[in-house]
């Protein structure tokens, strides 16, 4: 009962949890996966890919497992990060973008698991008539609508490489990765692994880059884009500083949880070493009272009776 209680609260919660399938019931769902095209060497990883789901019907409780059905074919997942040129930006619905071939997809939301990514149907956009993402992503003439940009540098974090500076003026690049400070006017894409890089002071952590794979950039200096700028008024105005005003406090935030747990970690250390040390010293001072023994003779009286 116990097993079948934490699966359903789990589930509430997007979560599967690990006690309540049998390894038979993982080889069977394993095959499913198999078959799919997605190559699994453990039962944890299969887990990645299952997503549960409680029913309430009536008086039963209902858990089911979702195995998903996988669309055969190539897709690339691409990150979309338009440059300002001229006080201008083009306008684009989302940052990722799957493709393949002949078809294109805004991407919402998607789920790494190690190599793989899993998007849901319902998470995609079909942009595949578009004249703007759908022909630039192909390298091809395409007609896009632009907004007004104030031409203020923007730093952006990209996934396993780095991070892309855009619209830098007399901006300083500083870092631990042994290749300089350097003065910055320009957008540029920097690539960093095992060492930190500060932009104006503001540092980006220093982490393990999961891919040493390089970055692959689709060239667009020579492509034709036909644009239509549009005028924002003030409440898209003001809805377009709100979302990237709340992209710049996510990644302020997630800074600062970075900083706090550094400082929290090297407390308690500091603490562990300064009550390890105060241990060592009440020890030493009890052994010393142990073996140290004082000894008073008595001074005797030259006037007293004998």
């Amino acid at each position: 009962m116990n097993i079948i209680f934490e699966s359903v609260q789990l589930a509430k919660l997007g979560m599967l949890s690990k006690a309540l399938l049998f390894p038979s019931e993982m080889d069977f769902i394993i095959n499913i996966l198999v078959k799919e095209g997605i190559q699994i060497s453990s039962y944890d990883q299969a887990y990645q890919y299952l997503e549960p789901r409680a029913i309430h019907k009536g008086q039963e409780i209902q858990l089911l497992v979702k195995i998903p059905k996988l669309r055969n074919g190539n897709y690339s997942l691409l990150r979309i990060e338009p440059i300002p040129k001229n006080q201008a930006v083009i306008q684009t619905l989302s940052k990722y973008v799957v493709i393949n071939k002949q078809e294109s997809y805004l991407v919402g939301k998607f789920n790494r698991i190690e190599k793989e990514y899993i998007l849901k149907l319902t998470d995609l956009q079909n942009i595949t008539g578009n004249q703007c993402e759908h022909q630039l992503l192909r390298a091809n003439p395409s007609r896009c609508v632009t907004t007004h940009h104030d031409n203020n540098m923007e730093v952006a974090n990209i996934e396993n490489y780095g991070i892309l500076i855009k619209n830098a003026e007399t901006a300083i690049l500083e870092n631990t990765c042994e290749f300089g400070n350097r003065n910055l006017s320009g957008t540029f894409l920097v690539g960093f692994r095992n060492c930190t890089v500060s932009v104006n002071g503001i540092k980006y952590e220093n982490k393990q880059m999961q891919s040493e794979e390089q970055p692959n950039i689709i060239p667009l200096n020579s492509i034709q884009i036909e644009t239509k700028k549009i005028h924002l008024d003030a409440f898209q105005n003001t809805t377009y500083l709100h979302i990237s005003n709340r992209d710049k406090i996510r990644e302020l935030t997630k800074t600062n949880r970075t900083i706090i747990a550094h400082q929290a970690t090297s407390f308690t250390i500091i603490s562990m070493a300064i009550i390890i040390t105060a241990w060592c010293l009440i020890v030493k001072i009890n052994n010393l009272r142990r073996k140290v023994t004082i000894t008073v003779k008595p001074e005797l009286d030259r006037d007293a009776p004998i």
